[in-house]
């Protein structure tokens, strides 16, 4: 596979909001729908190009197909609206992939193959998300015994187990076992393979960022759980690592309250990403709001005929 930048007369420095005028040149497939519209580039432009390759190296598909066919965005738009990560992978990696890793890939090069320019994301943010993605997926293959698709074949403690039996979705199941492993894609884990990263919370630049702190010692996640139902002062449990919190809250919460734990944590993982990548957080009083909506609407989907009517309130 070879894959075509648009012009390479593009990747030079611009100013943020320069614009000029180039022949419409470049093989299509690969051309920012912006520059063939308008004629005008700027310095995301080469960065559809670039979303465009590493969709054909993610995907084993030709940025082009037969006439009838739709173009590569919208195929892979259409997979992933189902989020089948195993279909939307090139097949003959035979699902030999660490499916957590491939997941924030695609996220990450569908917004570099945005329509709109403004949604892609700056070249140096792609970089480093892709070195992490590398550094962990190089993690995952030496430890092919855990499969993160389902339960793990080796656990230090039993409730790591319960998590696969939760009644949560398995993005969330996911987000935690990886949490629990210590694996998910943060500052401190791309430090430790030693990739030049500032390691500062993106949500309020005090401290490091690490598992334990997005999830528990950052201040907004203090505010989340003690402005949640479970009525939570995290600064009072002891923990070293998630695994050992996760342990502890798993120990003295019933079930339901250690599914509305799980995303509380899925929720302050997302909201971490969001001011990492857009520069923009929600207050906690909103991240509890969708806890409780989104713990009603899972109730709702697995008990369709049970009064869910009483539902934990946020004590906010």
């Amino acid at each position: 596979m070879q894959g075509k930048i648009a012009v390479f007369e593009f990747a030079k420095f611009l100013h943020e909001e320069f614009e000029e005028y180039t022949h419409l040149c470049g093989t299509f497939g690969y051309l920012d729908p912006v520059y063939v519209q308008t004629g005008k580039v700027n310095k995301k432009t080469d960065l559809y190009s670039f979303g465009i390759i590493l969709l054909e190296l993610l995907t084993g598909l030709p940025a082009l197909g037969y006439s009838s066919s739709p173009n590569l965005v919208d195929q892979v738009e259409s997979i992933m609206e189902t989020w089948d990560i195993k279909r939307l992978v090139d097949p003959r990696l035979q699902g030999k992939f660490n499916t957590n890793t491939a997941s924030t890939v695609a996220k990450l090069v569908m917004s570099c193959a945005s329509k709109s320019a403004d949604r892609r994301p700056d070249l140096s943010h792609v970089l480093v998300e892709l070195k992490g993605c590398l550094a962990l997926e190089m993690h995952s293959q030496q430890n092919r015994g855990d499969n993160l698709c389902g339960p793990p074949s080796s656990v230090t403690g039993f409730r790591g187990r319960k998590i696969w039996d939760l009644k949560l979705p398995e993005k969330i199941k996911l987000m935690i076992w990886s949490a629990y492993k210590g694996i998910l894609l943060l500052k401190d884990n791309l430090c430790k393979k030693q990739i030049p990263v500032d390691n500062f919370c993106p949500v309020c630049n005090l401290e490091d960022e690490t598992t334990l702190h997005v999830v528990k010692e950052c201040e907004v996640a203090r505010a989340v759980w003690l402005g949640s139902s479970l009525s939570l002062r995290v600064s009072e449990i002891r923990a070293q690592d998630f695994a050992e919190f996760f342990e502890i809250m798993a120990s003295f919460m019933e079930r339901e309250q250690l599914e509305l734990a799980c995303v509380l944590c899925w929720l302050l993982w997302a909201n971490r990403n969001d001011a990492l990548r857009n520069g923009k957080y929600q207050l906690p009083s909103q991240i509890v709001s969708h806890g409780v909506q989104f713990s009603r609407e899972l109730k709702v989907v697995i008990n369709p005929s049970k009064n869910v009517s009483q539902q934990c309130v946020s004590t906010w």
